[in-house]
């Protein structure tokens, strides 16, 4: 919505699976252009590095909070588009994964979600 401060986003992933022997640091970088989930490692799509999120491994079978304000404040507040976010293990990317649960997974309560806490500015 229009006239807002965003206090703080957060987005939630259930950690299903790994893939490797968790080697690496994660990160979270900021997508800059249209993707296709299907094009395979070799041709990610560009990301901002400036702003990446470094997270530590999450734990198998429970939910991992990864903090994305600063995401979602640029894609709001600098009109930057949102073409998601990409994940991935620092140095060993084609190795070792953390396996999340995505939007389209069957059991609804493992899905991610993206919890945005804001107020509206006075008028």
């Amino acid at each position: 919505p229009k006239g807002i401060e965003i206090i703080e986003a957060k987005m939630e992933l259930y950690c299903n699976d790994f893939t490797g022997d968790k080697q690496g640091q994660l990160v979270y970088e900021s997508i800059t252009e249209p993707w296709n989930a299907d094009i395979g490692y070799s041709k990610k799509p560009n990301t901002i590095i400036d702003d990446r999120v470094l997270t530590d491994w999450p734990k198998a079978k429970q939910y991992f909070v990864i903090d994305i304000t600063n995401f979602i404040k640029k894609w709001y507040y600098d009109k930057i588009p949102n073409y998601g976010l990409m994940g991935y293990s620092i140095n060993t990317e084609t190795t070792n994964s953390a396996v999340y649960c995505s939007s389209i997974y069957p059991n609804k309560a493992l899905q991610p979600k993206l919890i945005v806490i804001f107020k509206k500015n006075k008028t």
